[in-house]
């Protein structure tokens, strides 16, 4: 789930709580925590594996380079050194000790272009000790994930790492995923057995929202800089990506042009509008409701239900729908170009195609 954007089209340089963050010289970002005083952090692999420079903003004002001091590509863990004295950081405790249904917490800096440079917090629990495919490496979360979460913690009341959050499966909701602790505690130990301090001068935490704000002190931004010829390819693909727009749905629909800006009085014609949400509607109306054939854009975020039509990310949505919902027969296309194809139920995808 990494956060990628092109400078080139968005430069921005904003202040934040903990310092200034220049985005300037970065072409993705994600997230990542420290789990010593002496520097060391973790990330996930694929947020820095096609970097040619790494920053890493701490929550102290400063902003410091990063190098790679090991990874490991098949359980996208990645351990970066900063050069740090008193680092703040944050303790681990072995996976082994959780348990399904337990309730966690994710910390990360998601879609920062859009939601801002402050860390976001999200509670979830333990869905499955395993992950797609019963993978042992993984935990499966309910926490809400976001592109920029990648290699952000994952931790517990009593305010220790758990997992590093790396991923989400786009078509099922809440349904997202953790590398267990365990895996990034032995590639920490491949590279010296005493980067992690003992957990016994640990703080016994008596609200939650200590821990949080500890293990915040702890959880960075990490700003990638990436080879033009990859950037490049990026853009190519973003400005492939629109091929939408090439389809223009008045040409399916036979019904004439609704009359008047009351969508109350459309009935069996075809009309354009703009709901409150952002949302954006060109199709046909029946009664007043958006029915049959319609190409909605889809601006509003979070998880879609039988009352409010949302994306985890920008989307359109070309189908059937049935008293104002997506039903029938649809296509939904995400802003990376992935898509989700299949009959739909009240907003939901129930079977795919």
């Amino acid at each position: 789930m990494k956060n990628y954007f092109l400078i080139t089209m968005f430069l921005i340089t904003q202040s934040i709580a903990f310092g200034q963050v220049d985005l300037n010289n970065a072409s993705a970002t994600g997230s990542g925590f420290l789990v010593s005083s002496s520097g060391y952090l973790i990330t996930n692999y694929h947020v820095i594996k096609d970097s040619t420079a790494i920053t890493v903003s701490l929550k102290n004002s400063e902003t410091k380079n990063a190098k790679v001091v090991r990874v490991d590509a098949k359980n996208d863990l990645a351990v970066l050194k900063i050069d740090c004295s008193e680092c703040a950081y944050a303790h681990t405790k072995s996976s082994l000790e959780v348990k399904k249904g337990e309730r966690v917490y994710a910390l990360g800096y998601p879609k920062i272009q859009i939601q801002g440079l402050e860390s976001k917090l999200t509670e979830g629990v333990i869905s499955s000790l395993s992950g797609t495919s019963d993978d042992p490496t993984r935990f499966q979360i309910s926490n809400p994930i976001q592109p920029g979460n990648s290699g952000g913690p994952l931790f517990t009341d009593d305010g220790y790492i758990v997992g590093v959050v790396v991923l989400k499966i786009v078509d099922l909701q809440n349904v997202n995923y953790a590398v267990k602790s365990n895996y990034y505690v032995e590639l920490l130990n491949s590279i010296d057995d005493g980067i992690l301090k003992k957990t016994d001068t640990k703080k016994n935490y008596k609200k939650v929202t200590d821990a949080v704000s500890d293990i915040d002190k702890a959880t960075v931004l990490v700003l990638v800089k990436e080879s033009p010829e990859k950037v490049e390819t990026k853009s190519e693909q973003k400005e492939k990506k629109p091929v939408e727009k090439k389809f223009n749905i008045r040409d399916i629909s036979k019904l004439p042009n609704c009359v008047g800006s009351d969508i109350k009085t459309w009935d069996k014609c075809f009309g354009v509008f703009s709901y409150p949400n952002g949302n954006v509607y060109q199709g046909e109306y029946v009664s007043g409701k958006r029915e049959g054939i319609g190409y909605l854009t889809i601006n509003a975020r979070g998880e879609s239900n039988k009352n409010s039509i949302k994306s985890i990310k920008p989307a359109v949505y070309i189908g059937m729908f049935v008293d104002g919902d997506m039903n029938g027969q649809g296509r939904i296309v995400f802003e990376d170009g992935s898509f989700n194809e299949g009959e739909f139920r009240d907003n939901i995808l129930i079977k795919k195609k």
